[in-house]
């Protein structure tokens, strides 16, 4: 599926496991149509860079500590009504919870990495 933006497209991700935040980074380095410009641990500083960094597209982990996906997509819509907002989840994810981080405002909320392809791709059509 191939996407044209007039810019790149900046990224942020918030992760709970440093190996997946690399992981990111090096997916995303690989294309030329993203800007990874932040990476976060928890979702108290997943909001604090939000704030510095304005990215266009925030992937989230549903269990970050010290404020989950759920809360933190929450209060992302609320500040930047404009923000795509994806959540991941480790494993298979419960309707119930798919429900909630929906609900907080999230764009999409994927079970897990397929591939890369499939994240990619999800990126872009959330984002359009």
């Amino acid at each position: 599926m191939a996407f044209e933006f007039d810019r790149r497209i900046r990224i942020m991700v918030a992760d709970r496991d440093a190996f997946t935040l690399q992981m990111y980074r090096l997916i995303f380095q690989a294309y030329d149509t993203f800007d990874l410009v932040a990476v976060a641990e928890t979702g108290i500083e997943l909001l604090r860079l939000c704030q510095r960094q304005q990215p266009d597209v925030v992937l989230i982990d549903l269990g970050l500590p010290h404020f989950n996906g759920i809360k933190a997509a929450r209060f992302l819509r609320m500040l930047y009504p404009w923000l795509t907002i994806i959540g991941i989840a480790r494993g298979t994810v419960h309707e119930e919870t798919r429900q909630q981080f929906m609900q907080a405002g999230a764009n999409r909320c994927l079970s897990s990495i397929g591939s890369i392809h499939d994240l990619i791709d999800t990126v872009y059509d959330a984002y359009r």
